[in-house]
């Protein structure tokens, strides 16, 4: 049984965050909880780029309800959103994936990062993250920021 919803403790968390925070300092995350009897996800988040699912049959879909990182707007009151989570994965990352340069200074962006996504699926998951990494880091792209990805597949 859930005590309270995410919601409530995303904004705990934000109103915490801006009080304690420096000017400038934020906060990104997310809140997942998975209902393997009903196949869904209830999230409420916090970020920069708002997480990838990337179905089975070869479709993304993007989670469009995402809230300001923590520590920007005390008085921001965060969603939750139920998505169905079955025959999929959902991958949560930071700004520093998207914002990834070419020596042009072209940025990868969410379309760049999805075509990552598709070619590496077939992976067992423990491998698949390595190697979206290696192959964005071999391809001369310039890191400025970190490159954090985190990969959920539904059972």
């Amino acid at each position: 049984k859930i005590l309270f919803p995410a919601t409530e403790l995303v904004d705990i968390l934000n109103l915490e965050t801006c009080e304690t925070t420096t000017r400038g300092m934020f906060v990104t995350m997310l809140i997942g909880m998975y209902d393997s009897n009903k196949n869904d996800v209830t999230l409420a988040t916090a970020v920069h780029e708002p997480p990838l699912i990337y179905t089975n049959d070869g479709n993304f879909s993007n989670f469009e309800e995402a809230g300001p990182p923590l520590g920007i707007a005390p008085k921001f009151k965060f969603k939750e959103t139920k998505i169905n989570f079955s025959n999929s994965s959902m991958y949560i990352f930071t700004d520093g994936i998207t914002e990834i340069k070419d020596t042009q200074g072209n940025m990868l962006e969410s379309d760049g990062f999805k075509n990552y996504i598709k070619k590496y699926q077939q992976s067992p998951n423990h491998e698949r993250l390595n190697k979206i990494v290696e192959d964005i880091i071999k391809s001369g792209r310039i890191q400025k920021d970190d490159l954090t990805i985190v990969v959920v597949d539904s059972l």
